[in-house]
């Protein structure tokens, strides 16, 4: 959990919750050329291109970056790049579906559930990870894609501020800071992860482990 739910179990209920927070796995880290490559080839994808991993629902606020990115593609600002969407068609999807179907054309590639070995090597190959979610608990795709070190563009909320925290582009979830924050991303450099920066789940059960302790006595 996030420090953003405690506040709102204190907000609306009065109960405050122990934070035990998530960790990412040691596979997410930077990834060498072959590994990319050999991921690329497998979902038929070639460089440049943008990154979105999460399922298809309202909250993703998918449809807004699928506009957003086919705008900037018109208007000459991402000649060469495609958008790559990675993750399972969830509910009320149809009118994303539509616009990639419709629009997208070879602009948006629709690359549905991708098992977790190849997330890595996607993130890692991508010029840029947008995720401009209008809500989430935590905000793991953020904290996975940095660990790689992918440029990432995410929305400014308290619980992705939580799992991002620096070398992370904020802006507002609107077709205006999408733009932004893609633009600013592609002339950033990307971040240079070290594992003393990633939260660990040593450190997390740890501290699961104190609070069960504490509950037993």
């Amino acid at each position: 959990n996030s420090l953003g739910t405690d506040r709102r179990l204190r907000d609306l209920f009065g109960l405050q919750a122990v934070i035990i927070p998530p960790a990412v796995d040691k596979a997410f880290r930077p990834q060498s050329d072959s590994e990319i490559k050999s991921c690329l080839r497998f979902y038929d994808i070639d460089y440049p291109y943008i990154l979105n991993v999460s399922a298809w629902e309202p909250r993703k606020n998918l449809d807004l970056l699928a506009k957003s990115f086919l705008r900037m593609k018109d208007q000459g600002l991402l000649p060469r790049h495609k958008l790559v969407l990675a993750g399972k068609q969830a509910w009320k999807f149809d009118k994303l579906a539509k616009l990639v179907s419709r629009d997208g054309g070879e602009r948006i590639v629709f690359l549905g559930y991708v098992p977790d070995q190849h997330l890595p090597k996607l993130y890692a190959g991508a010029d840029a990870f947008v995720f401009p979610s209008i809500y989430e608990g935590f905000g793991m795709p953020v904290i996975e894609a940095k660990a790689c070190g992918t440029r990432v563009v995410t929305s400014d909320t308290p619980e992705l501020r939580e799992a991002g925290a620096s070398d992370v582009i904020y802006i507002d979830p609107t077709e205006e800071g999408i733009r932004a924050g893609i633009l600013a991303a592609l002339e950033e450099p990307p971040p240079n992860p070290t594992p003393s920066d990633l939260p660990k789940w040593e450190d997390s059960a740890a501290k699961l482990a104190a609070v069960l302790r504490l509950e037993a006595s």
